[in-house]
Order: C-alpha cells, then structure tokens, then sequence
C-alpha cells in the first residue's frame, strides 16, 4: 500500500499547528498516513532574553505533541537547548530537507511525500484525493490548488488578496504561453513521490524560496500537475521571519509596499511566447528578440545558445536545452526588466485580453487601494474560475498521457 508522508516544519507556531494536525487527521482516511513534524529555532535564542517567548512557545508545542501520543507523528527536535540551528544555517529551507531525510529512510519510491506548512488547513478527502491522483497518472509531482481565508480584518485581507490577485495572474499568463514553468510557489501545497524528490536533490536550504527552486529544478525533471478538486487553506496572516512569501507580502501589503510583487500584463509575456514559437528556428541560427536581447546581457554571452545547439541533436533535445537554460527565474527576471505598467493597468489589460465579460468588475477607475473586500473577493473568485480551467487543460496535455 502506498503511504503518505507528511512534512510539516514549525518555527513559533503554537498558535496554528494543533488546528493543522486536528486537519489532518478529520481528513478521512489516514490509516496510511505518517506527520513529521519539525520544531526548529535558532540555538542561540535560548540565551537572547528577546527571543524567550518563542523558545518556551516552542517546548510547549512538542509537549502538546507528545501528549498526544499518536503513533503516525514523528517528532523532531531542533529547537531545544543544543540541537537547534546555528546563526548562519538555519531556516525553513533547512527543516524541509531533514524532514525529508528522515522521511526518506521510512518509504519506497513510490511514496507520496506532502508538504504542509504549519498554520495550513487542508479538505475532508484530501489525501484520498492525492492518492487517486498519483496511483491514476504518472505524475512526479503536483502543485496543489490553494485559498487563503478571510480574517475579518480589512486591510489584512485587501493586502492577501492583492497578493492572490499577483499569483493567479501570473500563474495564467504563464499557461497561456504554454510555459513548463506554470506553477505557484507555495510551501504548502508541494506534492511528490520519493522518486521524484531523490532524483532531483530535494530542498535546497535557502531561509526563503526554497520551494520556488524546489519546483523549478522538477519542472526540469518532469511536467509539476496543477489540477486537484481539492485545496490547501494556507493561514492569512502577517509575518517577517522570511523575506518572500504570504507572511511578508501581507506585512508589507499593510504598508502599501507591493514592489516585490508586480501584476504583470499579458503583453508583457508577448515576447516570452514569440521566443517559445521560434525555437525551430533557433535551432537552425540566431534570430533577434528582445528577450534573447536580454538573456544574452543577463548571461553576459551573445552567443549562448550555440551550445545548446552543439550539444542537441534534435530539435525537440534543443527545446529542451532551451528551457533548462530559460527557466523559470530567468522568466521572473525578464519581466522585471520588462515590466512597465501600474498594478491597475496591468490588471485591465489583464481582464480586457482573458476575461472581457468580467471587465465591468474593475470599472474605469479601478484602484486596489479604494476597492473593498467584496470587490477583490470578486476578482480573485473570477480569476480561480479562470485557473482552474487552465490547471485542468496543462494536465490532460501533460500529464494525462
């Protein structure tokens, strides 16, 4: 029978992880489940008089844990006097990998490894759902569908769903231009086997975007699937303990800092598509755009994609160099180069080009800043009806062969 192994890492989360462990096991079936929990700080905090209220927070959570007795829990310590990390190594990029690790040690290749972070809520069925999924298709991976909750607070939510309206925008530009790189960055909703986690290195241990990179090395590996008729619930709160992610963006979403995370038009992935329509013709020389414009200075090499041709002998092997090389950083890259529109215009233009019956919602004077709730509830339901249509389309396509 495969099994289930779930990796959750917990850094000052007394507040959220009974609920997400409670979650879990109301999921239904769990009888092939095994939670490992990573409690993880820095060692040096036990000697910080400012960092006391996490320290105790965190040996009051493994207590928690441990009186439960459950059997399908794993924990590890990383927290406690002596085992936690040291100042320059640290992070939730680190508590991944050992989690993982140990993981590995307890399961067979085709074990299904889930990735949950500590303060998210997951569907009645969900793990039922991964496994029909991954034993139906042969899938290496998936990029689970998400959905953060409503607070109650106003600015809070406005600044989350500012950030949810970046990420769905992005994530159906890129499947309109057919990207191998479609998929969200969420440390909450990463799925694969333990093959698939193996043969490409597993997390690397940034303290931030780990999963970013995680997904983009197995986007090189095989297609990440992107539909599920379930969701995660990631927590919709403010946070500064890494620099990229919800937590940060909502922080700085109160402050009306949103630089970080731009909507981009769908114009501004025009050139991206002509590049990936030309790539026949790449093969056979070099032809100008302005994307390979700016990939030969970010490269610093006019000339790097004659290597790519010496070393493919097909066609579809020099695609594939291509999009190794032109990945999904280099594509976030180009568009900051190129981005050049405000947040409204962009989401216009947006709406205008993929969703014109919708247009009406944003209205002519259309700003994040004076829309309510309700408005950007609105966009956001709009935009998922979108995505999930487009998540389902990459699958039959890619992965349901």
């Amino acid at each position: 029978m495969t099994k289930i192994h779930i990796a959750i890492p917990a850094h000052d989360e007394l507040a959220f992880l009974p609920q997400t462990i409670q979650s879990i096991f109301q999921a239904g079936k769990t009888d092939n489940i095994q939670v490992y929990i990573c409690i993880n700080q820095i060692d040096s905090w036990w000697e910080d008089n400012s960092k006391q209220t996490i320290c105790q927070a965190n040996q009051t959570l493994w207590n928690q844990i441990e009186q439960l007795h459950n059997p399908q829990i794993t924990l590890i310590d990383k927290f406690s006097k002596g085992n936690g990390w040291t100042d320059k190594k640290n992070g939730v990029g680190m508590a991944r990998k050992l989690l993982i690790n140990n993981i590995l040690q307890n399961c067979t290749s085709d074990d299904i490894i889930v990735n949950i972070d500590a303060d998210t809520l997951i569907e009645k069925d969900y793990f039922s759902q991964l496994e029909y999924l991954f034993s139906t298709h042969k899938m290496s991976a998936l990029s689970v569908p998400y959905w953060h909750s409503l607070s109650g607070n106003e600015a809070q939510d406005k600044a989350m769903l500012r950030y949810e309206i970046y990420m769905r925008t992005y994530l159906i530009n890129l499947l309109k231009i057919n990207s191998p790189y479609s998929f969200t960055a969420l440390g909450s909703n990463i799925v694969c086997t333990a093959k698939a986690y193996k043969a490409i290195g597993g997390f690397d241990t940034q303290q931030s975007g780990e999963d970013f990179y995680f997904l983009q090395k197995m986007a090189k590996y095989n297609p990440i699937a992107l539909y599920c008729n379930k969701k995660v619930y990631p927590a919709n709160r403010c946070s500064s303990r890494v620099p990229f992610g919800t937590g940060p963006a909502i922080q700085k979403g109160l402050l009306n800092d949103f630089k970080a995370y731009p909507i981009f038009a769908p114009q501004e992935f025009d050139n991206i598509s002509l590049t990936y329509n030309i790539l026949d013709d790449l093969f056979e020389k070099d032809i100008d755009t302005e994307m390979l414009s700016f990939l030969q200075q970010l490269f610093q090499d006019k000339y790097f994609l004659t290597p790519l041709r010496k070393n493919s002998k097909t066609i579809s092997q020099f695609k594939k160099a291509f999009h190794q090389k032109v990945d999904a950083l280099r594509i976030f890259q180009y568009l900051r180069h190129r981005h050049s529109y405000t947040d409204e215009e962009a989401l216009f233009l947006f709406f205008e080009t993929y969703l014109p019956p919708f247009i009406h919602i944003l209205g002519k004077n259309f700003t994040f800043a004076k829309s309510s709730v309700t408005i950007l509830e609105q966009i956001r339901q709009i935009l998922w009806t979108e995505e999930e249509k487009l998540r389902l389309d990459f699958d039959k396509k890619n992965i349901y062969k």
